[in-house]
C-alpha cells in the first residue's frame, strides 16, 4: 500500500510546473486562508440566513454540530499524532512544493479532516450547500496532495475522520436534542441567532 501511495503522490506532484495557470489555482486553493474563511462565511450565512422555523432549527443545529465537529476532529488528529508520526512527503522525496513546509505529522491530514467535518455537518440539514462544500473539500484535499504537502492516504484518512465525527455528532444530537436547542434559544434571546 505504501508503494502505491507514494507512486500516486509522485505522479500527481510531477505535474507541478507543467500548467502554470492550474498551479496558480492550486496555490490559491491550498492556502491556509481561502477555504477556512469561505467555510466560516458559509456557516455564518447558514446560522443567520434561515427564517422558516423548522428549517431554521435544523440548519442552526447543523452549524453547532459543525463547530463541535471542528474541535473534536482537531482533538482526534492531535491524539493520533501523539502516537503515530508520519513524515511529510517533502521530507522523504524530492517534490515540487506549491506550499510552505509544515512541521506537523502528515497522517491524517488535519485541514482536510476539518473541511470534511464541516461538510458532513452541513450535508444533513442542507443538501445543496453540503454538496457544494463536498466539492470544495474534495478539491482542497486534491490540492494538498498535488502541492506536495500530503500523501493520498493522508487526505483520505482525514476525510473519513471528519465525516465519521460529523455523523457521530448528528447521531448524538438525535439523542440529546434539548441541549443544542437550549443553546440556540439563549442565542436567540440575545439576538445572535
Amino acid at each position: 500500500m505504501e508503494d502505491i501511495n507514494t507512486q500516486i503522490f509522485l505522479w500527481l506532484n510531477s505535474s507541478v510546473g507543467r500548467f502554470p495557470l492550474f498551479d496558480s489555482f492550486i496555490k490559491l486553493v491550498v492556502s491556509d486562508y481561502l477555504l477556512p474563511v469561505l467555510y466560516s462565511v458559509v456557516l455564518l450565512g447558514l446560522w443567520l440566513g434561515s427564517v422558516q422555523r423548522p428549517d431554521r432549527d435544523k440548519i442552526q443545529s447543523a452549524v453547532l454540530v459543525a463547530a463541535v465537529a471542528i474541535g473534536i476532529t482537531s482533538l482526534e488528529v492531535m491524539l493520533i499524532n501523539n502516537y503515530y508520526f508520519a513524515p511529510r512527503p517533502f521530507s522523504q522525496h524530492e517534490v515540487n512544493l506549491l506550499f510552505y513546509t509544515p512541521t506537523d505529522p502528515s497522517f491524517p491530514a488535519n485541514p482536510v479532516a476539518i473541511a470534511f467535518a464541516i461538510t458532513g455537518s452541513v450535508w444533513v440539514s442542507n443538501r445543496r450547500v453540503g454538496f457544494l462544500l463536498s466539492i470544495g473539500s474534495a478539491v482542497f484535499a486534491f490540492s494538498r496532495v498535488y502541492a506536495g504537502v500530503f500523501y493520498p492516504t493522508d487526505v483520505i484518512a482525514g476525510a473519513f475522520l471528519g465525516l465519521a465525527t460529523a455523523r457521530l455528532l448528528w447521531w448524538m444530537l438525535t439523542v440529546w436534542r434539548p441541549i443544542p436547542m437550549y443553546f440556540i434559544r439563549v442565542m436567540r434571546f440575545f439576538c445572535l441567532a
